[in-house]
């Protein structure tokens, strides 16, 4: 099931809410919850994006709200960023169209350079959001919105949509602000080459490759092919943030049900303890291997609310107390230690003592 970045949802809301839409009926009819949208790792199924530009669309009498919406977008979030920080507009569009799914899991972004321009082009994969103009609209009107805002002087060839045109004749163009080309095979916008050479408003070299560090970490999570995948990734997030990872909180992160959480694992052999647990028993040898970290401390970060309860875990886990699986730790590393400090003070070089003889 295709899903949305939180932060596209709630930025799209804002521009539905610029054009006159109820945004909070809106949001609650399309079935989003609201302490969704407050979350920056969220997502939202794709299902519910279509629903809303369709509501939107009705309740404002206007066939082209996916386009509309652009005069009111505010851009933010990773995929910005990589445009706005780019060394250059070449690698920062190349940046965002290899990150793209970081906000619809299904995106397809493609950069092409060609003889006479360049294009990127938009295909979202899930047939929902293919089938509704709207939608692309919107995904293009996105990466309308970025690159001028992060672009000086940014000015499109066009745009191409992959679907015909609707309301009145000329008005998409209007909206866009660019000449745009209907019923083509996929949905892009187009650039001059000389755009490419150009600098984005706030270029800089070292955050570009931060941010791809980010991205990537995000993307790994977003785009995970199977549920154990995607559940261990949900619990590690969960204990990152301080709590404990229960199959409601799993099931809620990954916007599906508990039955369907635990058909999914069911079909790759898996129950949701035995995966929370492994996640849990990796976790706690790496954390026990610092031993200025308290065993209190560990059994906090792992979610436990006591000390006991982690140990007789932990037991179960690995047939040993956290103690003693520390001290072995220590003994097994102990003697590589000793060896390089030797080694580093030179008492294991013969030359060296032989010079000090």
């Amino acid at each position: 099931m295709a899903t949305v970045g939180s932060i596209q949802v709630a930025d799209l809301l804002i521009a539905l809410g610029a054009l006159g839409v109820d945004a909070p009926a809106l949001r609650d009819r399309a079935g989003i919850v609201q302490s969704q949208l407050d979350d920056p790792a969220a997502r939202i199924p794709a299902q519910a994006v279509v629903r809303v530009f369709d509501l939107a669309a009705a309740e404002l009498d206007d066939p082209l709200v996916g386009a509309h919406a652009l005069k009111h977008l505010r851009p933010r979030g990773p995929l910005f960023y990589h445009l706005l920080s780019g060394p250059d507009t070449r690698q920062a569009v190349r940046a965002y169209a290899r990150f793209a799914r970081v906000a619809l899991d299904t995106l397809d972004v493609r950069f092409i350079e060609r003889a006479s321009h360049a294009e990127l082009t938009f295909d979202p994969g899930e047939p929902a959001l293919r089938a509704s103009h709207n939608a692309l609209d919107y995904i293009v009107a996105g990466n309308l919105a970025g690159m001028r805002a992060a672009i000086p002087g940014f000015v499109p060839l066009g745009v191409d949509l992959a679907h015909r045109e609707s309301g009145a004749p000329g008005a998409t163009e209007h909206a866009f602000g660019c000449p745009v080309r209907f019923d083509r095979r996929v949905s892009a916008v187009r650039l001059s080459l000389a755009t490419l050479e150009s600098r984005p408003l706030a270029a800089n070299r070292l955050i570009a490759a931060q941010l791809e560090k980010m991205s990537q970490a995000l993307l790994t999570t977003v785009t995970a092919a199977t549920a154990r995948e995607r559940v261990a990734n949900a619990v590690r997030q969960i204990l990152a943030a301080g709590a404990a990872p229960q199959r409601t909180d799993v099931a809620r992160r990954l916007h599906v049900s508990e039955r369907t959480l635990q058909r999914q694992l069911e079909q790759e052999g898996l129950t949701f303890k035995e995966l929370r647990d492994g996640v849990r028993a990796e976790l706690s040898q790496a954390l026990l291997s610092d031993r200025s970290m308290k065993v209190e401390t560990v059994a906090h970060s792992l979610g436990f609310a006591e000390v006991a309860s982690f140990s007789k875990a932990f037991a179960r886990w690995s047939g040993g107390s956290p103690t003693t699986y520390r001290t072995s730790v220590a003994a097994r590393t102990q003697p590589r230690l000793t060896s390089v400090r030797k080694h580093q003070r030179g008492d294991a070089s013969p030359t060296r003592r032989a010079r000090t003889r």
